[in-house]
């Protein structure tokens, strides 16, 4: 059975033109990040891959707030490979064009989530246009209640970035 990106054809599984396209804008992103091109609150995150053992390289959004700093997968990607790498490896490194740093994570249970995503996408979704994108891929309205951004953490994981373990 196909993924959702990907259609039957004659010619076998292919992915759909929307999947091509966003493989295309996430590799121009990687791009720009990689060269310093600030993008709001998008860093690099390298991560082993669970399966792979190999370093995998994606853009993820990176907030503050309350003194503490959080990956926040703001598209709905609940599945997505970064976030179970992430929880498989439970460390990684960001990168903001030539910066890097080690990050150890914890993921919060989605009481906790749904208190960061309050916090730190609430102000953001209600900015006019810094909130522009995070709109389009989070639902919820940045005066809604706490319950809503705790039902949100199901589908939307925090990771607070904790202080690397010691080697």
């Amino acid at each position: 059975m196909s993924s959702p990106s990907q259609v039957s054809s004659s010619h076998g599984d292919r992915p759909t033109l929307s999947h091509r396209l966003f493989l295309a804008v996430t590799w121009i992103v990687k791009g720009l990040l990689h060269v310093g091109v600030p993008m709001g609150p998008m860093v690099l995150l390298t991560v082993r891959g669970r399966k792979s053992g190999q370093p995998r390289t994606t853009p993820v959004d990176l907030f503050e707030g309350s003194g503490r700093s959080y990956l926040v997968s703001t598209h709905r990607q609940e599945s997505s490979n970064w976030v179970r790498n992430l929880r498989s490896a439970g460390e990684g490194v960001i990168t903001r064009g030539h910066t890097r740093r080690p990050i150890a994570v914890v993921e919060l249970a989605p009481d906790d989530a749904g208190r960061v995503l309050k916090d730190v996408l609430g102000r953001r979704l209600a900015m006019p246009l810094r909130g522009f994108v995070l709109r389009r891929t989070f639902s919820v309205p940045p005066d809604a209640p706490l319950a809503a951004f705790i039902a949100a953490a199901a589908s939307h994981p925090v990771f607070e970035i904790v202080p690397p373990r010691a080697a």
